[in-house]
């Protein structure tokens, strides 16, 4: 058995991780809403634009191109991000499940 401490402790930590599992969870279905309003997919003529900083795309998308640019590139940093963040929420979920089979 536990001390009592020790369960405290250990309850306090699994409303962390529970917090935790939360935040990601809100920033994932943040994160899909807003692919669902990008562009889907990169237009053959402007490929050659991909992976460039907002710097790069002021100095060398012509005008008439720099938002779908921008917004394309912004989907591709935003479709990474997602899959890190549920990279992140499983790895707190292992935790919290350690936390909790101590408390058991």
């Amino acid at each position: 058995t536990i001390t009592e401490q020790k369960q405290v402790d250990l309850k306090i930590q699994v409303d962390a991780r529970e917090r935790e599992l939360y935040g990601y969870q809100m920033n994932i279905d943040n994160y899909s809403s807003m692919l669902k309003l990008l562009p889907k997919e990169w237009p053959e003529a402007l490929v050659q634009f991909k992976d460039m900083s907002s710097e790069e795309i002021v100095k060398k998308v012509p005008e008439t191109h720099m938002q779908e640019v921008s917004d394309l590139v912004f989907r591709d940093k935003i479709e990474v991000t997602l899959k890190i963040e549920k990279l992140e929420q499983s790895k707190v979920t292992h935790v919290l499940n350690a936390l909790k089979a101590q408390l058991e």
